[in-house]
């Protein structure tokens, strides 16, 4: 037993292997994909069939292969991969790694490749302070004619934390990657002083990186102060994310309030021309905030103050100072900003707008809103004020219901005193979407939940005064004349709870919400009514159980073709296998968990054909009459596993090329959404009339029969020729007509979404928002309204 016990522990020795609780550990390789066998190309292999593969042509600045990692924060990891390579010109890495501190990519490591025929060793070690970092086994910057290829990659926790953390702390001499790494787990470990005082001893980004992340972790405004500071003082706005940080970290804090701490920044570091950079940025967000809008009055008003508090920052700054020298060249910015003022107050309309015969006018009428009232309660207020300037000229205040003197109210949102005002307004049969416009005398409701709220305000403006928005940069407003609001009673609730395409002039957050698209492409943030989100957007089959993770030990989880179990590539899932619903019911547990926003979690299959022939799948095909039965038999069951615990996820499938058919007993959980897809249709004539369509017609009144939850992933798109004519304008009305004629509830419409210069896109995505929100809109008003502005009388948005 000695002799056995001794060889052991000699073995181990030999193989560099941890020799932990009296047995023999190798560390685990975490890289998903190590050999390459299911995500490489094949030909070009150190061992087994594939490599990863990385190949530029002209000069590019940035591509990788690999992505996020999952790791235990602060401990070290071993990264090793072989690689080969033809070096034309620029910079290629692998393996290559990094995460983000509060403003840019940081803790990385890289190691550089050159060229050569023959497999290279190439390893490096790196730190994450989070739970994640970017693993790439081969990335590039700035190179030309050149290509490479990995295998063998593996990555290996080495040390643990805590060892990691006294190596750091006992370098006397560490990098300033280090000495953040060790600010976060100060902070961490609630030690705030030791971590003030890595800031206090160091420079730059490393500092204000610092103080933000103290600030982050500081709750009260008071004691965050200095922090904010700091990080001013140390260029933190001027950095990328900078002002998103400083934002974040001023949320409670008035404009004067930031104004005095730029201030005290600037004096803090006159040396530094940084802090006075961020006066720079913050004209720019005062004119034109990115996430609210703001009117001409209130920006004149920024202005003025932010004039003055350089003007008193200037008089007491060192002589030759870099901060005053930077101070003079952002007095020169306000003054620019000035005359652009001028000229968009020069833009605006003088319209009169009367509601019940009364003009609205800032004497006259104020915005109300709750006294607590929703991000997207706020946001519809500032942008129906800074909306009805662009018209009349007239600046309405905004004022808390509580607050509200004797103006005539336009009530936006959820306010105590609508009863009194026009009667019981029925919220909780609007939903999320609804709308409830309603006038009396020469006040308005502007009524609606979380994006009906929005979507009320939108439609008054677009119905009632003749606002369009066609595209993110091009909108019209009403200039002159009198325009009599009517009285008004308008409850909609729209057919549609999912509207979207995917252009990518559609995707803006201001153009999205004021076309009402809400789908998971579309860039609405909170106060702009958020957006219905997807975790896995589709096609998720290997994503759910990677065939590069399980092929090797279990083929039996994935497609049978002709007896054999066919993967890694071009695979489909085993749908009658117990494991394999196990361990995806696994996977959308993780994925709802890591990702809480999603309402949508797509279980669907692969963008190929190969579904699993085996025996037990066969049978339960055959029986249902369709691929789908398998599929739904499925989708159900992790529908049903999570249902209590999340009753507000969505599990989304699709019925796509071979699960098109509806099955004939198996129906979808309540929980289920089925996507059916229009692939192989003709999309020149309307589906309904169509005859090369009628198996469409079938399936889609088939499965309505059967879904509470029906969706279509529709196609708007040429994809032989993206930038030649589709002339499908006219078939969009009637087809999504006859889609919600059949119960449809949601519509995606593929388009050209990989580039902004397709055909006719602008004009197509105005056309569909307007059709999907209300399906009877005139096809030719969309198209001569949008024709006749966008020829050249579009004024350029600025708000």
């Amino acid at each position: 037993m000695r002799q056995r016990g001794f060889a052991m522990m000699l073995t181990c020795l030999a193989l560099g292997i941890v020799l932990a609780a009296g047995s023999c550990l190798a560390a685990e390789n975490i890289y998903p994909d190590p050999s390459f066998e299911g995500s490489g190309v094949a030909g070009v292999a150190r061992t087994g069939e594939r490599a990863g593969y990385l190949k530029v042509g002209a000069m590019n600045h940035w591509a990788a292969i690999g992505g996020a990692l999952a790791v235990e924060p602060f401990a070290r990891y071993r990264a090793t991969a072989w690689i080969k390579a033809n070096i034309g010109k620029g910079n290629f890495y692998g393996p290559y790694v990094y995460e983000w501190n509060n403003y840019v990519w940081a803790f990385g490591a890289q190691s550089t490749v050159k060229s050569s025929d023959e497999w290279t060793k190439h390893e490096l070690t790196f730190v994450s302070p989070n739970k994640v970092m970017s693993v790439h086994p081969l990335a590039y910057i700035d190179c030309e004619n050149s290509e490479a290829w990995v295998d063998d990659m593996v990555v290996e926790k080495i040390a643990e934390p805590e060892e990691v953390i006294a190596q750091i702390e006992a370098n006397k001499n560490r990098d300033i990657n280090a000495t953040q790494i060790l600010a976060r787990w100060y902070v961490k470990q609630g030690q705030m002083d030791k971590a003030a005082a890595l800031m206090r001893n160091s420079d730059g980004l490393t500092r204000s990186d610092i103080a933000c992340l103290l600030a982050q972790n500081t709750p009260s405004i008071v004691a965050r102060r200095p922090f904010v500071v700091e990080m001013i003082a140390y260029g933190g706005p001027t950095y990328n994310y900078g002002i998103r940080r400083l934002n974040e970290i001023t949320t409670g804090m008035s404009r004067q309030d930031r104004l005095a701490l730029y201030e005290e920044a600037v004096l803090a570091n006159p040396s530094s021309a940084s802090p006075a950079q961020g006066y720079g940025k913050l004209l720019d967000s005062y004119m034109r905030s990115p996430d609210e809008p703001v009117t001409v009055g209130r920006a004149a008003v920024n202005l003025a103050s932010l004039r003055a508090s350089i003007e008193k920052l200037y008089a007491r700054v060192p002589d030759n100072s870099a901060a005053k020298k930077e101070l003079q060249v952002v007095m020169r910015q306000a003054d620019d900003a000035r005359k652009a003022l001028e000229e968009r107050k020069a833009s605006m309309g003088e319209c009169v707008v009367k509601i019940g015969g009364k003009q609205v006018t800032a004497s006259t009428h104020a915005i109300v809103i709750p006294t607590d009232p929703t991000p997207q309660e706020q946001h519809a207020a500032k942008d129906l004020q800074v909306q009805l300037e662009l018209a009349t000229g007239e600046d309405l205040p905004i004022w808390y219901e509580t607050d509200a003197d004797e103006c005539t109210p336009i009530v936006v949102g959820k306010c105590e005193t609508l009863e009194k005002l026009v009667g019981n307004i029925d919220f909780e049969g609007l939903g999320l979407e609804g709308i409830h416009i309603k006038t009396a005398g020469p006040a308005l409701v502007l009524a609606g939940n979380r994006r009906g709220v929005l979507y009320a305000t939108y439609t008054f403006l677009e119905d009632y005064l003749g606002f369009r928005w066609f595209t993110p940069d091009c909108s019209t407003w009403p200039k002159e004349g009198v325009i009599e609001v009517p009285e008004i009673d308008k409850r909609y609730i729209p057919p549609l709870e999912y509207r979207a395409t995917d252009y990518p002039r559609s995707r803006q957050g201001d153009y999205s919400v004021r076309n009402k698209y809400n789908g998971t492409l579309h860039a609405a943030d909170e106060p702009r009514g958020g957006r219905i989100r997807y975790k896995g957007f589709v096609h998720t089959f290997n994503s759910l159980v990677p065939p590069a993770k399980y092929f090797g030990t279990h083929p039996e989880y994935f497609s049978e073709i002709n007896g054999n179990r066919i993967g890694p590539d071009h695979t489909q899932l085993c749908l009658t296998n117990p494991e394999v619903l196990k361990i995806a019911i696994e996977s959308v547990r993780r994925w709802i968990k890591d990702d809480p926003g999603a309402t949508i979690i797509s279980v669907s299959q692969n963008d190929w054909h190969n579904y699993c022939q085996c025996d037990k799948c066969k049978a339960l095909a055959e029986k249902e009459g369709s691929q789908a039965g398998p599929l739904l038999h499925f989708v159900n069951a992790i529908a049903d596993d999570i249902k209590d615990d999340y009753p507000d996820k969505i599990i989304d499938t699709l019925a796509y090329q071979y699960t098109r058919k509806p099955p004939k007993f198996v129906k979808p959980r309540p929980n289920v959404a089925v996507r059916l897809c229009s692939i192989e249709c003709c999309f020149i004539h309307p589906l309904e009339t169509d005859e090369y369509n009628k198996t469409f017609v079938d399936d889609i009144k088939g499965w309505n029969k059967i879904c509470n939850r029906l969706h279509i992933w529709d196609y708007v798109i040429n994809y032989a020729h993206s930038i030649m004519p589709f002339p499908n304008l006219y078939v969009l009305k009637p087809n999504i007509q006859f889609f919600v004629n059949n119960g449809v509830t949601g519509i995606y419409e593929e388009a050209c979404y990989y580039t902004k210069g397709s055909e006719m896109q602008e004009l197509r995505s105005y056309v569909m928002a307007k059709l999907l929100w209300d399906p009877s809109y005139d096809t030719d008003k969309a198209i001569d309204e949008f024709c006749a502005r966008r020829a050249g009388m579009c004024a350029s948005t600025s708000t």
